[in-house]
C-alpha cells in the first residue's frame, strides 16, 4: 500500500497529493506519518538561498529525531520533492529571529517543498542534510504556482494531512477535486 498525504494551500485554494517514499526513506516516512496522525497547519516561507522551494520549521516533534538515519539524501532537489531536515538544539545559527516558529526544545524540524530546481549544497556543507521522503504526484503544476506565490506575496498557510483511503471520493468536500 502506498501512503499518501494531502498538501493544502488555503490562500490559493490549491490541493496536491504526495506519495511517501517508504522504500527509500522508511524511517523518515514512518516518523512523519506518525506526527501527521492529526492534520498539521503551519506557515510557509520562501527559501532565500537554495532556490525554488518553500519551507516551514516547526513540524511537530518527532520521537528520537537524532536516531533517524540520513535516508534518500539529496543535495539537488527537483520539482515535487519533499525534504526533511533535522538539526539538534544549538547546532544551527541564525534562527533566533524565528524563535516563535521553532520547537521549544530548540530542535529544528524543517520540511521543504521543492517546486522547481533547488540546491541544498550550502546547507549540506553546514551539516544540514536532507532526506527526500515524499514526492508530489497529483497537481504538481498547481502546487508549484501556489508555492511560487510566496516568493512575491509573502508567507501563506499550509495544511498537511494523511490520506487514509486512496479513494478520490475520500477527499474533503470543502476542497476542490483534482
Amino acid at each position: 500500500m502506498v501512503r499518501r498525504i494531502e498538501l493544502w494551500l488555503p490562500k490559493s485554494q490549491t490541493r496536491a497529493v504526495a506519495e511517501l517514499l517508504d522504500d527509500r526513506a522508511p524511517k523518515t516516512c514512518e516518523a512523519i506519518w506518525t506526527v501527521l496522525a492529526e492534520p498539521v497547519e503551519r506557515t510557509l516561507l520562501h527559501a532565500i538561498l537554495s532556490g525554488e522551494n518553500v519551507l516551514f520549521y516547526n513540524l511537530p516533534p518527532i520521537a528520537k529525531p537524532g536516531d533517524l538515519p540520513l535516508e534518500n539524501h539529496k543535495v539537488r532537489a527537483g520539482a515535487g520533492d519533499l525534504m526533511f531536515f533535522f538539526m539538534p538544539a544549538g547546532q544551527l545559527a541564525g534562527l533566533h529571529g524565528l524563535a516563535d516558529w521553532l520547537d521549544p526544545s530548540g530542535n529544528v524540524y524543517e520540511v521543504a517543498f521543492s517546486y522547481g530546481e533547488s540546491d541544498f549544497m550550502v546547507p549540506t556543507l553546514q551539516g544540514w542534510r536532507g532526506s527526500h521522503w515524499a514526492t508530489v504526484v497529483e497537481n504538481r503544476t498547481g502546487f508549484a504556482a501556489g508555492c511560487r506565490a510566496t516568493r512575491f506575496e509573502g508567507t501563506q498557510p499550509i495544511v498537511l494531512r494523511r490520506i487514509e483511503d486512496t479513494d478520490p471520493a475520500s477527499a474533503p468536500r470543502d476542497r476542490p477535486s483534482l
